[in-house]
């Protein structure tokens, strides 16, 4: 199949997810009545969340900017921040574009080769799925007892039925392990015996030069602060927009904690921007906390839109103010 075509199919799937999330929390609700909840916010709040999001674009290009020091390639903050705000405005168009076209910015600018570049941000992806996992189970542990039979009951137990089910059927195994085995033979011989295989295999080398990147930082207890303020930004960028609504500016810490953990796992899913996964999880949690769903739906529609919006600003700002390509094929400095 061609490539364009198929990126066009999967943007047309996961686009079709999202517009089917958002028709179904926003099914049934008086638009009318949202709107007349959305007037009577304090908007000074979320102007103020726009403006706490800021430094995390710039915290995260510092981090990436170890990684790649840690590898030998130098470029200043400002290019990194220009190339990770670029890379945001891409995700709002098509699904982890963004990660691809933040290194595309870098490796023309600065002439870092590209799979290194895409090496470091999947090293620091993982970093972020380590502190959301930690995040998670911070949340499970304080409310075990609610949430933890919440997703026991949701999601555990009809798993677990389903895999027992597949599992206790012979014929299932069999053709598993019969295509398992058929995808690891078929793409060793592959890799061997093409020129594909040994472009992979070059591939591979930079992509994991890149990926170990972290294991080799000489800052790493900077590296470590520098995450965890992110997260702390990352949080406050939603707990300041609770003051300005009132149905849910008297939530504490821990039930902050798990819309944020919530929220967090809807902006990951594959789809344009977050949109309606994050919609439908903030409504889900909002109403596990006992909050009705049309104010968690003004919650999340405000939100989500006051940092698009401020994704599209700091975005288009980079796109525009973005230095042509470096005669030396280094920046003039280095983030440290």
């Amino acid at each position: 199949m061609n490539k364009t075509l198929a990126a066009i199919l999967r943007y047309l799937v996961f686009a079709g997810i999202a517009a089917g999330l958002l028709w179904y929390i926003f099914r049934g609700e008086d638009i009318n009545k949202l709107l007349e909840q959305a007037r009577k916010m304090n908007y000074s709040w979320i102007l103020l969340s726009m403006i706490v999001s800021v430094p995390a674009y710039f915290i995260r290009a510092w981090r990436w900017n170890l990684l790649l020091n840690s590898l030998g390639y130098k470029t200043t903050l400002v290019n990194s921040a220009k190339a990770v705000s670029i890379g945001y405005l891409a995700n709002l168009a098509f699904p982890r574009l963004g990660e691809v076209t933040r290194c595309t910015i870098l490796n023309r600018t600065n002439k870092i080769p590209l799979n290194t570049l895409i090496g470091t941000v999947v090293a620091e992806r993982a970093i972020d799925v380590i502190c959301l996992l930690i995040l998670i189970f911070t949340v499970l542990v304080i409310r075990l007892e609610t949430l933890g039979q919440f997703l026991i009951n949701n999601f555990f137990s009809p798993l677990g039925q389903k895999i027992g089910n597949a599992a206790g059927n012979p014929v299932v195994i069999i053709i598993a392990l019969a295509g398992l085995a058929s995808v690891i033979f078929g793409f060793r011989y592959f890799l061997r015996s093409s020129k594909f295989g040994e472009k992979f295999r070059g591939f591979v080398a930079d992509f994991t030069s890149g990926l170990t990147a972290v294991f080799r930082l000489k800052k790493l207890r900077l590296f470590l602060v520098l995450t965890l303020f992110m997260w702390v930004v990352y949080f406050l960028m939603m707990y300041v927009c609770f003051f300005g609504i009132p149905a849910v500016a008297s939530l504490g810490f821990v039930d902050s904690l798990f819309l944020f953990v919530m929220g967090s796992i809807g902006m990951a899913a594959p789809t344009p921007g977050g949109a309606g996964t994050y919609e439908f999880a903030i409504v889900e949690a909002l109403k596990f906390i006992g909050i009705a769903a049309s104010q968690g739906l003004v919650l999340a529609t405000v939100f989500h839109l006051s940092q698009i919006a401020t994704t599209c600003i700091l975005g288009v700002g980079s796109l525009l103010t973005l230095p042509a390509k470096q005669k030396d094929g280094q920046a003039s400095g280095t983030a440290q």
